[in-house]
């Protein structure tokens, strides 16, 4: 038969011995393949970035200063400028009525009590020095009720009050607020401008166009501030103050605590905040500050930020049936290139647009639930040393991430070699699978443990 034929016979010994050798090759290869692909499992790589940034966030919440993501924190990184509020951010915010001067004939406990009244529905620094400084005056007497209020962001409120048996139109604001509402004498002008000349911010209180009765505040600086506006300013950023305060207020503060007069913003409502925010991410502050003469007004400010983008009924990710015409009707806009990236500081209501639009939104922990909810990060303990160590962590943050990668691609770069091989014809050694699980498992290990250390500016 067929099995005693030697020609058949060699040729079944020849295919087992190829089978055997493939077989042989085959798991030889296989090993360097697994050792390979356990050594290549990227889980360094992958651990690199969430790790730091956990570190990063959980570092900083024992710290006072709350993270809302991480992409906030890259974005910290690389912060040209910051833009801070004045009243009770650069301020402590305990604002205090340092005098008060009535004027016209009129009774001086009634009027404080409808000023009083106004005041109260605000929770401005400056609205509640002026409740409290006149309920001092008061004592215990009942506020009557005002009517029919109208607010105006950043500049006052008027209502409707009843006074000696009359309804009057009572207004309470800055003093432009007030020269736009009622005359404002020529005595009155002059106390107006001696306190604005000490820095003080002036509150007019006027009955149907009749100034009756003028407040100033003023307000102490943070005892930290002016060094932390120091440091930021050694790091290279650029530091400005926007504020609703009058120019010669803005700048008695600004010239305490090293602020540039071209990087002083007064007498700002609180949309155009955002407006400027939007201007120097836009423009770059530099070029911003060409828009206007030192302490002069803005040109263009108003000018639109967002450039329509046209709708495209071939959309497919556009509704279609009933609904399909409303979303043709809404516009659709996409912000202009920002080649500046810009943070705000604020506490209060008035800063919210701006934080809502700023790259880096800081919200201090004592001011209003409004700003912190618009803010990306808050400093809990309201101390602005914080935005140093915030901006410290970021950079410390980000620093390990890079190094994490370093590491992860140079270990890469060394082990992958070795376990498909490389080097086995000169030394005949082989990486074993379970020796490249426990290399990968060192390099994951060496990643984590990176993060042990000294917490930035701690």
């Amino acid at each position: 038969g067929w099995e005693r034929d030697p020609d058949c016979q060699r040729l079944l010994d020849g295919l087992v011995d190829h089978c055997e050798y493939l077989l042989t090759s085959g798991m030889f290869a296989l090993q360097f393949l697994v050792s390979v692909l356990v050594v290549a499992c990227p889980c360094a790589m992958g651990l690199a970035t969430p790790t730091a940034v956990m570190v990063g966030t959980g570092r900083g919440a024992t710290m006072g200063i709350l993270i809302k993501g991480g992409n906030v924190m890259e974005t910290t990184t690389k912060l040209k400028t910051i833009l801070f509020d004045k009243t009770g951010t650069l301020t402590t915010g305990n604002v205090t009525v340092d005098e008060c001067l009535l004027f016209g004939d009129h009774q001086r406990e009634e009027i404080l009590a409808h000023v009083s009244a106004v005041e109260a529905q605000s929770k401005h620094p400056i609205a509640r020095a002026i409740v409290k400084y006149c309920r001092q005056a008061l004592g215990e007497a009942a506020l009557p009720v005002p009517e029919a209020m109208s607010t105006l962001p950043g500049q006052g409120v008027s209502c409707t009050v009843s006074h000696n048996g009359r309804s009057y139109t009572l207004s309470v604001g800055s003093v432009d607020y007030i020269d736009s509402q009622a005359d404002v004498l020529d005595d009155m002008e002059a106390h107006v401008e001696a306190w604005r000349e000490d820095g003080k911010t002036v509150v007019l209180a006027a009955l149907d166009k009749a100034v009756c009765v003028a407040f100033a505040c003023s307000d102490t600086i943070k005892p930290e501030a002016r060094e932390v506006l120091q440091k930021l300013q050694g790091a290279g950023l650029a530091v400005c103050m926007v504020t609703g305060d009058n120019a010669k207020a803005a700048t008695h503060v600004a010239r305490q605590l090293g602020i540039p007069p071209g990087q002083v913003f007064s007498g700002i409502m609180p949309d155009q905040k955002a407006m400027i925010l939007q201007r120097i991410q836009q423009d770059g502050l530099a070029q911003f500050q060409q828009s206007r003469p030192t302490g002069g007004p803005i040109r263009g400010l108003g000018a639109p930020l967002l450039e329509p983008m046209e709708y495209d009924e071939e959309d497919p990710d556009v509704g279609r049936g009933r609904h399909s015409q409303r979303r043709r009707d809404k516009r659709t806009y996409r912000p202009l290139a920002k080649p500046q990236v810009v943070a705000m500081v604020g506490d209060g209501i008035n800063d919210a647009p701006a934080l809502a639009n700023a790259d880096v939104g800081i919200a201090l922990g004592a001011g209003t639930e409004v700003a912190m909810d618009c803010a990306s990060v808050i400093l809990t303990r309201s101390d602005l040393r914080d935005v140093l160590t915030m901006l410290k962590l970021a950079r410390a943050t980000f620093l390990r991430i890079r190094l994490n990668f370093v590491w992860a691609f140079m270990y890469n770069l060394i082990a992958i070699p070795i376990a498909a091989g490389v080097f086995f014809p000169w030394t005949q050694w082989q990486l074993p699978p379970i020796a490249a699980g426990v290399a990968m498992m060192c390099s994951s290990l060496t990643v984590l443990g990176c993060h042990r250390g000294r917490v930035p500016g701690k």
